[in-house]
């Protein structure tokens, strides 16, 4: 299975990892896979846009630090220093939330 790191790594927009494990997929195939997943993450943006207007964007979670910083809809696009750490973030505060909810129920 070829995952979004993969294919980020073997185009050299992210380094993880041995590059040689990623150097058996085909570049057309790797091209191919990387504007399909810069295409959902146009779509999701204009999906939750207000208005036609472009817009000011920050990006978070693991697959912010390979995606691109010229996506369509977007005024400009940013990057957090410590943006792939939002999903782990996100994820202990939804367990957080599921404990206190227990507890209300005692």
């Amino acid at each position: 299975m070829i995952t979004a790191t993969d294919i980020a790594d073997r185009l050299g927009v992210a380094s993880v990892g041995d590059p040689k494990l990623t150097e058996r997929i085909p570049l057309e195939t790797a091209n191919k896979a990387y504007e399909a997943m810069r295409a959902m993450v146009e779509d999701a943006i204009d999906s939750m846009k207000i208005s036609s207007e472009s817009i000011d964007a920050i990006l978070v979670g693991g697959g912010s630090i390979f995606l691109p910083h010229d996506l369509a809809g977007t005024k400009t696009v940013e990057c957090p220093e410590y943006a792939g750490c939002a999903n782990a973030i996100g994820s202990a505060n939804s367990q957080g939330f599921r404990r206190v909810r227990e507890a209300r129920r005692l």
